[in-house]
């Protein structure tokens, strides 16, 4: 009896493996489609994540024709909407009458850490932009024009110690100047506007009508802080801007068609009356 526990504890290693291969064995034959399914369902695994990536990975690289295809078709809507067309009366629009035209570009550069910033565009001459164009994104107010060559712009950003921008609450109708101080790119300040209104953290400002560049109800900023200043009667607001200059990209420019007329008139008027 002692010889036969001898000869399976020295053999014991072989009727282990032997035990693995028959509970292997049963396994298999009990549920057959199980190692088969787990490796399909591993193979789908890998492959769906595999496309995922691939999908976004291409994703990424067609964002950019993406957004400048969504920007087109916003020119297109912009130009062709019955307020961007002169009126008659409250009835007849006339087509041939238009008073804005819209049309995209890209920004190839762009700066915010100076007094003085300036963006530049993909867009000249060649294409139709003037000197003084305004030029607006989708979140609000860019720039001005300033300097163009046959294919390409320099826009006057509104992060520009020497801009100007006619703005207006949009609440109460109440119209000032933003300028930017050269400190924080997020923030301008709106001068103008009288003491004696109510006026709210969060009220909403936009370019006015007197804005020779943009038409009115761009979207400028919101109030994040004000006081009063007894000096002069009116209030120091700091906007927050709802332009992330940060993250400029497509841009839309706007050509007033009407600008030279009105200016003409005006500077003819001014001689008369000197």
């Amino acid at each position: 009896m002692s010889s036969f526990f001898d000869y399976i504890r020295k053999r014991s290693f072989f009727f282990l493996f032997l035990l693995f291969e028959f509970l292997a064995f049963i396994f298999t034959a009990t549920e057959k489609r199980r190692p088969k399914l787990f490796f399909i369902n591993s193979s789908d695994f890998f492959v769906s994540n595999l496309y995922t990536g691939f999908y976004s990975f291409k994703s990424y690289f067609s964002l950019k024709k993406e957004n400048e295809r969504l920007v087109k078709e916003i020119a297109d809507l912009k130009n062709n909407l019955n307020s961007n067309f002169s009126i008659h009366d409250s009835t007849i629009i006339d087509s041939t009458n238009k008073n804005y035209n819209y049309f995209p570009a890209h920004v190839i550069k762009n700066s915010v850490a100076f007094e003085n910033n300036f963006l530049t565009i993909d867009k000249g001459s060649n294409d139709g932009v003037r000197v003084d164009d305004g030029v607006i994104c989708d979140e609000g107010i860019v720039g001005v024009v300033v300097n163009v060559s046959k294919n390409y712009s320099v826009v006057l950003s509104a992060l520009n110690v020497m801009s100007g921008i006619s703005a207006k609450l949009a609440r109460t109708g109440h119209w000032g100047n933003t300028n930017w101080d050269g400190r924080n790119y997020r923030y301008v300040t709106l001068e103008g506007i009288p003491n004696h209104i109510k006026i709210y953290n969060g009220d909403t400002v936009i370019t006015s009508s007197y804005s020779s560049i943009f038409p009115e109800g761009i979207m400028i900023g919101t109030i994040d802080t004000f006081g009063r200043n007894e000096e002069d009667n009116f209030y120091n607001i700091k906007l927050l801007l709802n332009t992330d200059f940060k993250k400029v990209s497509n841009v839309l420019v706007i050509t007033d068609l009407k600008r030279e007329e009105q200016l003409i008139l005006e500077e003819e008027t001014l001689k008369e009356f000197k």
